[in-house]
């Protein structure tokens, strides 16, 4: 009699683990789980950062552009004027006027510190200027700015001509 008993648990326990699992399959599909479709993702490799008469532009190599008052203001405008979701963690460069200098420690929280710095000057085709940089790296990163030795590269831009300047 103990012995069927103790088969009789294990047979509910069975029971009560499939249905457990039953039920936690078919309540995964009311979870709120979003994902982001493929296409609308717009990869950004090239970040140009302007400041004029105090309000700052936030460009991308892909034509995008945001405006505000901060950097937070701008990058949230230009997330809000994208016809999709900006992906920024896939910038390589970020691209400054010299009166954005002082900004440059605000951008850790939104790009990662990997990526090179440069100033700029001029105004040419941005997609085309992140295969110059490409063949052009510079030492300076978010992460490394600011420590001793480190110069932020000038990038002269013309058309399509591109020169980097000490």
């Amino acid at each position: 009699m103990v012995c069927t008993i103790a088969t009789g648990d294990s047979r509910m326990k069975k029971i009560l683990v499939w249905v457990l699992a039953i039920i936690a399959v078919s309540c995964a599909d009311m979870l709120p789980f979003t994902g982001t479709d493929v296409a609308k993702l717009h990869p950004i490799e090239v970040l140009i950062i302007e400041r004029d008469n105090g309000i700052f532009s936030v460009s991308t190599d892909s034509g995008i552009t945001g405006f505000g008052t901060d950097i937070p203001g701008a990058l949230s405008d230009l997330k809000l004027t994208a016809p999709g979701e900006v992906f920024l963690d896939t910038a390589n460069y970020v691209l400054l006027t010299s009166e954005c200098m002082d900004v440059i420690g605000t951008l850790f929280v939104y790009i990662r510190p990997a990526c090179q710095i440069y100033l700029f000057e001029g105004r040419g085709d941005w997609e085309k200027v992140s295969k110059y940089l490409e063949s052009h790296p510079s030492e300076a990163t978010l992460f490394t700015y600011g420590r001793e030795g480190t110069q932020i590269p000038k990038l002269i831009v013309k058309e399509d001509e591109y020169r980097l300047v000490e």
